[in-house]
């Protein structure tokens, strides 16, 4: 099934904000999108708030994965009845370790890895995250 991946909705949101288009509505093939931003209180004659540019992350080596959320929901490093998290930068895991939960309404989806290695960057705790957005950054055991 062909759709609209996130990434190139972030990318529209960021030409609409530079453009100050505060609506577009998408529709192509049977999906359709529309995007609203909610109207910013400005004091008149006062210049636009500037758009800054989405933080640069390091460019991965080719020993780097990195494990995408399982659905979109809250991140959480362990489980609410546990009191330990799963991993945490610089934790040795191996292919099949629990990394985490994505917290769903009352559903919890684990997050397995799918490779063995060292984690070296770990989504903060209890924020949101989307489908398919970077959770954890491992670099591979050689």
């Amino acid at each position: 099934m062909n759709g609209i991946k996130l990434s190139d909705l972030r990318h529209i949101a960021q030409r609409m904000a530079k453009a100050r288009l505060d609506e577009l509505a998408l529709c192509h093939e049977g999906v359709s999108v529309r995007m609203r931003f909610a109207p910013q209180q400005t004091q008149p004659g006062s210049p636009p708030a500037p758009v800054m540019p989405p933080p640069q992350e390091d460019l991965p080596s080719d020993r780097t994965a990195t494990i995408t959320a399982t659905g979109p929901g809250q991140f959480l490093p362990r489980h609410p009845a546990h009191e330990q998290n799963y991993v945490a930068p610089g934790s040795q895991i191996t292919a099949g370790d629990l990394l985490g939960v994505i917290r769903m309404g009352g559903v919890y989806l684990p997050l397995y890895s799918p490779v063995t290695g060292t984690v070296t960057r770990l989504h903060p705790a209890d924020e949101y995250v989307e489908y398919g957005q970077p959770v954890v950054v491992v670099e591979q055991a050689v």
